[in-house]
């Protein structure tokens, strides 16, 4: 009678294979995510960065605006402090929109909840790099939902995504069709 046995290290090394074999088409998956992750950030950024850039521009022409209505009202021998105040909050609103295009990563994280839309006790933790987060907010609402967002909260952070990333890997987190999710509201 004729006895085949299979070698300890054949049958791990075949073991090894059958493992890297399986692993393959997962890491595939994550490597097209991951490159689908950066065309969106590579969107958005540029996107973010044309809403800086026209903000700047808007604040610019009525900065000048302001600056030659004062000079007007000085040749005339006159003071006005409402367009004073105002030309000091349109260099504070330059100084931040020059902030925002300076770090680019900057941005806000939100946490809102819809019932109609998430279900109840469920929030969506999100991030957005818009100057005005609402109006993510807005957008998201003019989504088909049943309901108006109810937002619970935003944060700004100079570099958001671990930010959002610390917030959401919380114990009791998870993911529903890939935005993280919480299944209680706090």
């Amino acid at each position: 009678m004729m006895e085949i046995r299979i070698s300890t290290l054949f049958h791990s090394l075949r073991l090894k294979e059958i493992e890297l074999t399986s692993d393959f088409p997962i890491k595939k998956q994550e490597e097209r995510e991951e490159a689908r992750e950066d065309r969106a950030r590579l969107k958005e950024e540029a996107r973010v960065a044309a809403e800086i850039a026209a903000e700047r521009e808007r604040l610019d022409k009525e900065r000048t605006h302001i600056v030659n209505a004062l000079k007007a009202i000085q040749t005339s021998c006159t003071n006005d402090p409402s367009l004073e105040e105002k030309l000091a909050s349109i260099d504070d609103a330059i100084a931040r929109n020059d902030y925002r295009a300076a770090n680019i990563r900057a941005g806000y994280v939100y946490i809102i909840s819809n019932p109609g839309s998430f279900g109840i006790d469920v929030v969506k933790i999100g991030l957005t790099r818009r100057l005005e987060p609402m109006t993510r907010v807005d957008e998201l609402g003019d989504a088909s939902v049943p309901f108006r967002f109810d937002v619970h909260c935003f944060f700004f952070g100079t570099s958001f995504q671990p930010l959002e990333t610390r917030r959401s890997t919380g114990s009791g987190f998870f993911r529903l069709t890939g935005e993280i999710h919480t299944p209680k509201c706090a």
